[in-house]
């Protein structure tokens, strides 16, 4: 009887540690999918929060670039360009470097529309436009209507280039000719693409 019920206690014994054993590797094991779950969670919220904190980095950086365009276009060039407006002064220039190349000294508004890419309804606004303020006058040959460049007009071109000048050395000194040239390649490079993916939306 002794030997039987030290044998009964002995399996009692092995049978309470081996549920308790179970009952531990359970644990663990509940344990261990409770943390990987807690940690694919907390991935996932990580990842959401960046993807999140990615995208109002992208749409702030987005409304800054314009908010700075717009401003340069609203307020600031309108300091460096007084008597006329940017595009003007572009058309203007176009005689201006033909006058310093002694290669003509007029310019046909079908050539104007090609150089700087704008309808000829536009060209002919801005021609008028021009002719108004007298730096421009026009007429007809042959092969179409072309424009000259007045004395007040290449005075006034003249006084724009200065301002021109002077506001964009004042430019480079702050920032350097290398920083100003990197950065305008990083500008048109933007432009190129924002042109581009405008098309796809």
């Amino acid at each position: 009887m002794t030997g039987e019920l030290c044998f009964r206690k002995i399996k009692v014994f092995f049978r309470k540690r081996l549920q308790f054993i179970f009952l531990k590797y359970v644990t663990i094991k509940y344990d261990i999918r409770v943390k990987k779950g807690l940690s694919q969670y907390n991935k996932r919220k990580d990842d959401c929060m960046t993807e999140t904190k990615k995208q109002e980095d992208i749409l702030q950086s987005g409304r800054t670039l314009l908010k700075l365009r717009s401003t340069m276009e609203a307020s600031h060039l309108k300091n460096v360009f007084k008597d006329m407006s940017f595009m003007d002064y572009e058309l203007l220039n176009l005689l201006v470097a033909r006058l310093n190349l002694h290669t003509a000294d007029k310019i046909y508004l079908s050539e104007v529309s090609k150089e700087l890419d704008i309808p000829m309804q536009r060209v002919s606004a801005m021609v008028k436009n021009l002719q108004g303020k007298g730096f421009v006058y026009w007429t007809h040959d042959k092969s179409g209507t072309y424009i000259k460049l007045s004395e007040l007009g290449k005075e006034t071109m003249e006084s724009q280039q200065q301002t021109l000048l002077k506001f964009f050395s004042s430019v480079v000194n702050r920032i350097g000719m290398d920083e100003f040239k990197r950065i305008l390649e990083k500008m048109e490079e933007l432009e190129e693409v924002m042109i581009e993916e405008s098309m796809n939306i």
